[in-house]
């Protein structure tokens, strides 16, 4: 049983790859059939495969034998303003944490019948003159949101004219992706 091929939908496995943000070479480096599995009609991966696809797209494991893909409106909708290239560059990672945020939303507009419970709406509550300098945009917003900038001398470090902790940024090592 666990390695009999399951029949699954084919136009699920690359909806799937796509909205994960995979390219099918990518996805090829970890399933090997991918390419047969989303063109051919009796090309299917095992069950344990099967769980692998789903974990690696984070889709459940259930989609893969819907009839077509879920109607879902792609991330891309969220961002309108970025063109197609700018947005295939946004990482599988990036993208799953969208659509974990747009989950989390759904759910509380469930919850909330639509409306937004917040009692303080920063959009609404906070106003900038088109000649207001970045400093004080920043400072209005931290102080909007309760978070206190520390000063360098206040941390053991020091500060030169530029305003930055260089001490502070001789201890921190330097990470590289």
């Amino acid at each position: 049983m666990r390695n009999e091929a399951i029949p699954i939908t084919s136009s699920i496995v690359t909806w799937a790859r796509e909205r994960a943000g995979y390219s099918l070479e990518e996805a090829q480096r970890e399933f090997k059939n991918i390419a047969e599995w989303e063109s051919k009609e009796n090309a299917y991966p095992t069950y344990p495969q099967l769980e692998k696809l789903a974990d690696k797209f984070k889709v459940p494991v259930a989609v893969f034998f819907f009839p077509e893909p879920p109607a879902l409106p792609p991330i891309s909708e969220t961002f309108r303003t970025l063109g197609s290239e700018q947005f295939e560059a946004i990482p599988p990672k990036v993208r799953l944490l969208l659509r974990k945020a747009r989950t989390f939303q759904m759910g509380l507009e469930e919850l909330n019948n639509g409306r937004n419970p917040a009692v303080r709406l920063i959009t609404r509550d906070l106003s900038f003159e088109p000649n207001s300098s970045v400093d004080q945009i920043a400072n209005a917003v931290r102080d909007y949101l309760g978070l206190r900038r520390r000063r360098a001398e206040d941390r053991g470090g020091t500060a030169d004219h530029s305003g930055l902790d260089r001490q502070g940024l001789r201890s921190r090592p330097i990470q590289r992706p």
